[in-house]
């Protein structure tokens, strides 16, 4: 943003800073540290009229000013559901996926021989997008077999060690 990094307080500064600027700032992902964010985000909305601010979070920020939209999850498939890439991607949840992992280089194409793995997926994470987007980013890495081994890993992690920690993961 070109805040200056030898301040010894950039977080009291940034409300000044943005003063005069018209932006949109994004706060993504911002529910654990929500006691940090919101006295920012109120001191930035009362100081920097121009500045607009897009939070995401699992719960409300709860400051002057917020207006809350919630996102419903993405419909998947149900469990037992017998599918075929043609009845997956009639489910949002599949088609954001699909989407998503295509689009990251990977050629990845829906397949019926694959389309349980990804309903399971979708399931698993509960029709999430932000879930779904960040699963999808890893499938050129760890193929869907692989992205599914990571969701019943203890860790539930997804990482440039993953492949050694868990050694049934294909790519």
């Amino acid at each position: 943003m070109g805040l200056p990094g030898n301040l010894d307080d950039p977080l009291a500064a940034l409300p000044a800073f943005l003063r005069d600027r018209r932006i949109l700032l994004v706060l993504d992902s911002c529910e654990h540290l929500i006691e940090t964010i919101a006295p920012l985000a109120e001191r930035i909305f009362q100081a920097a009229p121009e500045v607009h601010i897009l939070a995401t979070s699992r719960e409300p920020l709860q400051v002057e000013g917020e207006q809350v939209l919630r996102l419903d999850p993405l419909a998947f498939p149900p469990d037992g559901t017998s599918l075929t890439a043609a009845r997956a991607l009639t489910f949002p949840a599949v088609q954001l996926f699909v989407g998503r992992a295509a689009s990251h280089g990977s050629g990845f194409q829906l397949n019926d021989a694959e389309a349980p793995i990804v309903g399971e997926v979708c399931r698993r994470l509960d029709g999430i997008a932000l879930a779904l987007e960040l699963a999808a980013g890893r499938v050129g890495v760890y193929g869907i077999r692989g992205i599914a081994s990571l969701l019943d890993s203890p860790c539930g992690c997804y990482g440039a060690d993953d492949a050694r920690r868990h050694p049934g993961i294909r790519r």
